[in-house]
């Protein structure tokens, strides 16, 4: 009996099973082209974060940032997006779903107006720009344009020169809970990639992805929705042979306990299951009464590709958006409650 003819056609994306041949081929032919993406990380910035990476973020990696609310996961997404772009290594792509983009270049100003690693920098603030605004106008009755805040501010002047010396490896866009899909995410890479192969996108924060699947008629319920939303991330970050960075939210049972784990991730389980790597963000001073207001504790809750548990403390600048990229090691608190 002869056998009925088979529809070969792959989804848009698929291949078939290659040979070990074939992909030995294209592992040489990726070699020989300095294609090392998987074998040169790309640092964040912050020490010793990047030294327990073995360097920084790697190609087709999910990580995942966590914590409480206020705690500082924004600050450090654009910090470390910033620290990749004048670094000047890679692309740096941050999609924010909370703040426009004209809110977080307010945020890179007052950032790069200050001297992180100092204990108590003094820079330009937010409530510094706005009144410069204000009193410009009150003064000339109209704004000529930015160099009434930069001759006005000579801190955010010098701010405003160091982001030129990176500006176009640093791109923002405000997501749309309703449109921003992983389907745009996925344009984005496209497009990123076309002229830089090595990009990092920045994800803030993940279960405000939107998912219009079709499913019968009905959208997916929350957790379904967050499941495939983390799956999809990973799945772009291993299409595109980059890192991504994720946001993650708390549930609020986890909020009400002294210290938010991986486990406290608002979404179902495949949240903790999905990502490579997994930094968890909270109050020291939860934990150690002797600890200042600004230290905030980092943890290593996952790491595919090394160890986990490690804990450092990083200072954060509130008023000026910004950590101190260099923290200390701790090792005398347990990761429990």
């Amino acid at each position: 009996m002869a056998r009925e003819e088979v529809d070969l056609t792959l989804p848009a994306g698929l291949q078939f099973p290659q040979s070990i041949y074939d992909i030995t081929r294209e592992f040489d032919q990726r070699l020989r082209h300095g294609s090392l993406a998987n074998y040169r990380p790309i640092p964040t910035g912050f020490h010793p974060l990047d030294e327990i990476l073995g360097g920084g973020l790697l190609a087709e990696d999910l990580m995942l940032l966590g914590g409480p609310q206020g705690i500082g996961k924004t600050i450090v997404a654009l910090q470390w997006a910033r620290n990749i772009a004048r670094e000047g290594r890679a692309l740096a792509v941050l999609v924010c779903y909370e703040h426009s983009e004209t809110y977080l270049f307010h945020r890179l100003l007052c950032l790069e107006s200050i001297d992180p690693e100092e204990e108590s920098p003094q820079g330009v603030t937010l409530e510094e720009v706005r009144n410069i605004v204000l009193r410009t106008l009150r003064e000339k009755g109209h704004i000529s344009g930015m160099e009434d805040i930069l001759w006005g501010l000579p801190a955010a002047k010098a701010a405003w020169e160091r982001i030129t010396q990176y500006w176009e490896n640093l791109r923002i866009v405000t997501g749309n809970p309703l449109k921003t899909t992983l389907e745009v995410l996925d344009t984005y890479l496209a497009w990123a990639t076309r002229t830089r192969p090595e990009v990092v996108l920045f994800v803030d924060y993940l279960q405000k992805v939107p998912y219009l699947g079709v499913w019968g008629g009905e959208p997916p319920d929350e957790d379904t929705r967050i499941s495939l939303v983390v799956q999809g991330l990973k799945n772009l970050a291993l299409a595109y042979n980059i890192p991504i960075v994720a946001v993650v939210a708390a549930e609020k049972a986890g909020l009400k306990a002294r210290r938010v784990r991986l486990s406290d991730v608002w979404g179902p389980s495949v949240v903790s299951y999905e990502p490579d790597l997994a930094v968890m963000m909270n109050p020291l001073s939860r934990l150690d009464e002797r600890a200042g207001r600004n230290e905030i504790l980092f943890s290593v809750e996952k790491n595919r590709h090394g160890p986990e548990g490690d804990q450092f403390v990083h200072t954060m600048h509130g008023a000026h958006f910004a950590f101190n990229p260099r923290g200390r090691k701790i090792n005398n608190l347990a990761l429990g409650d």
